[in-house]
């Protein structure tokens, strides 16, 4: 990692010189200091170095070079309120007491370990003395917590400080915020780097360590803040209105000239979705089985840079080796030893492997207890209040091939979501809804309307029907086709049982028919039993985005008993569930069809259209990584995103690093909201990413500015 480029924007400390004793303490001579069968003093001289900021990878491919614009000074966020230092032996067992100090700090313009101008922010030293008890071995290597939110889990054996979980990333006292960080991890020749080794530079009396200090012979440590920041903003023009077109109040056809409609989106607040709950004290690289489950041992340096410069497709589980690499010129160098810092890191999330398909996974008890990340709802973000343009910090939050090999890795990537409403014009009208009768809307089947000269395929508008007959459209939008109406158009399994014992289709364009129909059917999301779904099995059933509705019968009104469904050639009598196969006791024919069954036909018979309840609606927009920006990333430049295409590090949040997602323009349609309530998930059922942006990381290593273009 660099010194002072922290993926989560270290306060560039460096060389603090810490004093955790009274003067008269650091007076006393040590004894014998050889020997570990009794209590002795050292002393050590500390140097802390700290990111000036937050990273960048705007430019270099990916990879932050030092005295540029990819690394860039905190604001306010390098307040230092404690200091402390953890000793530790050869096998990473804590040695001593937790040792504390208040260092005074000084800009410093270039790093002395390594020469670099841009990486380190402010130095402190001072010599340390540690108290060392009888029966501990000498210590070798040394963590430097700074503003830890939780002192107990400091004296933690190195093998087990990778895998505690901490929620707070920064913790605010009176007008100071304060961010906890840590030893900055990164890999050196072929092995991960926690603790900082002393390398000998441990002195048996005080006036040794001040000859050494006078000499410029420190212990350099190099710190990095737990968080991740991030800014969104959207132009003041971005928004453009999206035209499309709904069919007239007829029998729908496609050589019909469709009714103009314009629709608005009104966005009114951000929140980063999908982001991890907890965080580690220092960045893990930790292995995990198959089932998530952290064992003892590091990633190996050359099997996680494979699987982050794989040249295979996941889905094609390629060997480990060098044969399956990209090419140098496209990878992307992820790991900088030189400046004491690693771009990466495998979060609390990392190894998860099960991620919510659609909503109703993500409400399951199974799978919110089992996940480790938040989902908001409309609600949520609008009551949160992010304002655009100001920064917020969050937790690191990355995945693996787990996530990204899973059903929905659309789910398993920190995203900003926007939420808006929308307003409408029909034909030049703008439509107003009222707080009895909301303007919610539909999109449907797709019309060929005229954008900007150019005939386009775009999805075709419907409303709510009017409480008085049940199939118009809603007061104000009178010369449209409701939605259920247009889906009593589209159904053709719906039969009646004449007198002569055949049958014959109900005719919607027959007024008695379209009235029957109308009475006993609804625009809605089918029920789990015609879904099914079952919680204690995620697997089970249709998986059906919130957004999506379709017609189905009511299981609240009479069904008719002339009422049958056309399944597969044969019409079967719809009758209520009970549990039981639908058989005719006589002839072992299945002359009937419960409720469920028949459902399940209607829907596959209409499809599904997308509600916007309320003319609520979201877009989603995965943070990018510095991975993102490597030459071997044959996305870059497209609107959308590959999902099956994805590499480890493209996208995720590393601490240290800053982002800021700029929406330039939107002109697309949003993601319908079923309910205000509903946490927003993207569905796995969305392949496309109505997405086109950079992400800026800034010293906090500095990610590229996200420009995004919503369409």
């Amino acid at each position: 990692m660099r010194k002072l480029h922290l993926t989560s924007g270290v306060l560039g400390l460096v060389a603090l010189g810490l004093a955790a004793c009274s003067h008269d303490d650091l007076q006393t001579p040590a004894a014998e200091n050889n020997r570990t069968d009794i209590e002795r003093s050292l002393y050590v001289n500390i140097s802390i170095h700290g990111d000036v900021g937050e990273t960048r990878a705007a430019a270099n491919d990916g990879t932050p070079v030092d005295g540029t614009s990819d690394f860039s000074n905190g604001t306010g966020e390098s307040a230092i309120r404690s200091v402390y230092f953890v000793f530790y032996d050869d096998n990473g067992n804590p040695v001593g007491d937790v040792v504390s100090a208040s260092p005074t700090w000084k800009d410093q313009v270039a790093d002395a370990d390594t020469g670099a101008t841009n990486s380190v922010e402010k130095v402190g030293s001072e010599t340390l003395m540690v108290s060392i008890p009888a029966g501990q071995e000498n210590p070798t290597q040394v963590v430097c917590y700074i503003n830890p939110v939780n002192r107990a889990h400091l004296k933690n054996p190195l093998s087990t400080i990778q895998t505690i979980e901490l929620e707070e990333v920064s913790r605010t006292e009176g007008t100071t915020t304060y961010f906890p960080m840590s030893n900055s991890v990164y890999y050196k020749d072929g092995k991960v780097v926690t603790a900082t080794p002393l390398d000998g530079k441990v002195y048996d009396s005080l006036e040794e360590a001040q000859n050494a200090l006078a000499a410029n012979t420190t212990v350099n440590i190099y710190v990095e803040r737990y968080a991740t920041k991030l800014q969104m903003n959207v132009a003041d023009d971005a928004v453009s209105a999206y035209e499309t077109g709904t069919m007239p109040d007829g029998v729908p056809n496609s050589s019909e000239t469709p009714i103009p409609v314009t629709l608005t989106f009104n966005y009114q607040g951000w929140e980063l979705n999908g982001v991890a709950n907890s965080t580690y004290p220092v960045k893990s690289f930790r292995e995990a089985s198959t089932t998530g489950q952290i064992l003892p041992n590091d990633l190996t340096f050359e099997f996680l840079n494979w699987r982050i410069n794989s040249l295979a497709s996941y889905n094609t589980n390629p060997e480990f080796g060098a044969a399956n690499l990209l090419a140098d010129g496209a990878r992307w160098n992820w790991n900088n030893a030189d400046l004491h810092r690693s771009y990466w890191g495998c979060s609390p999330v990392y190894f998860q492997s099960q991620y919510p398909e659609v909503v109703s996974d993500y409400l399951s008890s199974k799978l919110k207890d089992e996940i480790n990340q938040t989902f908001y709802s409309y609600k949520d973000v609008l009551e949160n209040g992010r304002g655009f343009n100001t920064t917020y910090y969050f937790p690191e939050t990355t995945s693996g091939i787990p996530a990204l090999t899973s059903k929905n890795p659309a789910a398993a990537v920190p995203s900003v979501i926007i939420v808006g409403n929308y307003t409408l014009k029909v034909d030049g009208t703008e439509l107003e809804g009222t707080d009895e009768k909301p303007l919610s809307f539909y999109t449907y089947v797709p019309v060929r309307v005229n954008v900007n000269g150019e005939l386009q395929s775009r999805p075709s508008v419907y409303f709510d029907t009017d409480d008085e007959d049940g199939i118009s459209s809603a007061i104000g939008v009178e010369k449209t086709m409701s939605m259920k109406k247009r889906f009593l158009w589209q159904a053709s399994v719906f039969y009646k049982k004449l007198a002569d014992g055949s049958f014959t289709k109900y005719d919607v364009s027959n007024a008695d028919d379209l009235a029957v129909l109308a009475a006993i059917t609804e625009v809605a999301r089918p029920s789990d039993g015609v879904l099914g779904v079952n919680s204690d099995n995620l697997d089970a059933g249709v998986k059906m985005a919130d957004r999506s509705r379709t017609l189905q019968i009511s299981d609240i009104v009479a069904i008719p008993g002339n009422l049958y469904i056309n399944n597969n050639g044969v019409p079967q009598q719809v009758i209520a569930n009970d549990g039981t196969p639908a058989v005719d006791d006589v002839t072992g024919n299945n002359t009937q069809i419960r409720l469920d069954d028949a459902n399940k036909i209607l829907w596959m018979n209409v499809g599904t259209c997308n509600y916007y309840s309320e003319g609520r609606g979201f877009f989603n927009i995965p943070v990018k990584h510095t991975g993102w920006y490597r030459k071997g990333n044959l996305q870059n430049g497209k609107n959308s995103i590959d999902f099956s295409q994805v590499r480890v590090g493209d996208l995720g949040m590393v601490r240290n690093h800053a982002y800021s997602v700029n929406v330039s323009k939107i002109i697309g349609l949003a993601t319908g909201v079923g309910g205000e309530d509903t946490p927003l998930i993207p569905a796995a059922d969305t392949k496309d990413v109505f997405v086109a942006y950079r992400v800026n990381i800034l010293k906090w290593a500095v990610v590229p500015t996200q420009y995004v273009v919503l369409e």
